[in-house]
């Protein structure tokens, strides 16, 4: 995550106002409110793979998927974040602008945001009672972090690459297992499958 835009802390309704009125999105942490960068082209092309792909296997469900623009609220980390992709079962007129309860959070890693979403944002979505898994997307070569609860305490974690396919199981009804070579198709990426002590193996 980058530097404060301010220096002076707000309240939330503070946020919330200037949010309201401002062209850029910030994010907000702790009182302090964080400019974010413009997505690049391999990171809007694989949240559109992804959004599709969900929103066709929740039709027909109370759940639905959005995109990049809202906020999510974890009041227990005192933040809002802009998740990527977010699938949630709240009521559609709940709220317009903000987000509580999501059952599955996706980011694309990028440049800036990288060890935000590896260790700020990974604790953060863990902290939120109904999110069951947390996936992580790198956009420069095929490599996908999935996070899924195991119970209130316990998480796993498991690496996939060309040849695995993300299966996600929070969505009500049987399970959508997207291959990832799908998600990111459209890219021209090196396939990763293999990776030790910090090399890439390409095949």
């Amino acid at each position: 995550m980058s530097e404060p835009t301010r220096s002076q802390r707000l309240s939330v309704q503070e946020y919330l106002d200037m949010e309201m009125a401002s062209p850029i999105r910030h994010e907000y942490v702790n009182g302090q409110v964080f400019a974010m960068s413009g997505a690049s082209k391999s990171h809007n092309r694989i949240c559109l793979n992804l959004s599709g792909l969900i929103e066709e296997h929740l039709d027909g469900t109370s759940c639905s998927v959005y995109v990049v623009d809202l906020k999510l609220r974890i009041e227990k980390a005192d933040c809002f974040y802009y998740p990527d992709l977010m699938v949630t079962c709240e009521p559609f007129d709940a709220d317009q602008y903000v987000i509580t309860e999501p059952v599955l959070i996706i980011e694309v890693l990028s440049p800036s945001t990288r060890q935000t979403d590896l260790r700020e944002k990974l604790a953060a979505y863990k902290s939120i009672h109904t999110v069951k898994q947390y996936v992580i997307i790198y956009q420069d070569r095929m490599r996908i972090e999935l996070h899924q609860r195991v119970n209130q305490e316990q998480w796993d974690a498991i690496i996939l690459h060309r040849l695995a396919n993300l299966e996600l199981t929070c969505c009500p009804g049987k399970s959508l297992n997207i291959p990832v070579e799908r998600i990111y198709k459209g890219l021209d990426l090196p396939p990763v499958v293999r990776e030790e002590e910090g090399e890439y193996e390409i095949v």
